[in-house]
Order: structure tokens, then sequence, then C-alpha cells
């Protein structure tokens, strides 16, 4: 899975990390584990770092993020997606949730997608310029694969 290659280990295998880690790619290191399951912002508690969760306790914790995220861009993206659409968006809510201060433009570009005037070009400008972390160009590249042309797979030298 697309989403588990970039939320998993940094090796992009998408296997779980099973001890929490504060290494996100975020300015201050937020506390996570598992898939990307976000514990809190900010670094790990000495007390907690090195703790481990297992395989099975990720996986549940990865289907109620991802449950999480698919009512988040149901509730801000209001037109008919087609499923590598909708897939695209989840991917994009995971690390950088919608109707977040810089996704205005995005969803109002989205909303055209059903109209004569679809904004195409707004839509790829505006996702691009939702790199949050550094390096995360890649990812979002990864993700309009999905929304325009439903390719579900990690670019390769990116």
């Amino acid at each position: 899975m697309l989403l588990k290659s970039y939320e998993g280990s940094f090796d992009g295998s998408g296997e779980p990390v099973l001890t929490y880690y504060s290494k996100d790619g975020s300015k201050n290191g937020n506390f996570t584990f598992g898939w990307g399951h976000l514990v809190n912002s900010g670094p790990c508690h000495s007390k907690i770092r090195g703790k481990s969760i297992t395989r099975e306790e990720a996986e549940s914790l990865f289907a109620g993020d991802l449950a999480n995220h698919e009512n988040n861009v149901r509730k801000h993206v209001g037109i008919k997606l087609y499923q590598n659409e909708f897939d695209a968006l989840v991917i994009l809510d995971f690390n950088y949730p919608l109707g977040s201060k810089s996704t205005p433009k995005l969803l109002r570009a989205l909303h055209t997608l059903r109209t004569p005037r679809a904004d195409f070009k707004g839509i790829i400008r505006e996702w691009m310029n939702i790199l949050g972390a550094p390096g995360l160009a890649a990812r979002r590249i990864d993700e309009l694969e999905v929304f325009f042309f439903g390719q579900y797979r990690r670019g390769k030298n990116r």
C-alpha cells in the first residue's frame, strides 16, 4: 500500500515502526509510531522512548487513523470523487489534513473538477504548494499520480 510505504519505516518498505520515534520530518520531531500514528506533537518523553508496540497494535491504530482521514476528506470535499481521487486525497490528508491553513485554495480548485472549467493547473499548483516538511515533493508527485492517473506506486529516483 502506497500510504504505508510513506508512513511506515524510513526505508520505504511499508513495514510499521514498532518503537516510538520522534524523527517524522517535522520541525519538532513529533512523537509517532506504527504507520505514522501521531501520539502527540513534540518529541518523545525519555521514559517512553524505546518502548514498542506489536504489529497487531500498529494495524489497529492504522485502521482507526485511516478511517479518521477518510472522514476528513468526505467532510471537506463536497463533490463526487473517483476512487483514485479519493485515495490520493486520503494519502495527502494523512500527512497534511484538508481544512488546515494551507488547503483552502486546493479545496476551491477541487470543487471545479466536475465542471466544464475544471482547474487542473490550480489543483496541481496548490497540491505541490503543500510541502510541509522538507523532502515531501516526491510524495506530493506520487499523490498526484494516484489522483490523475490511478498509478499507485512510489516514484523511483525521487
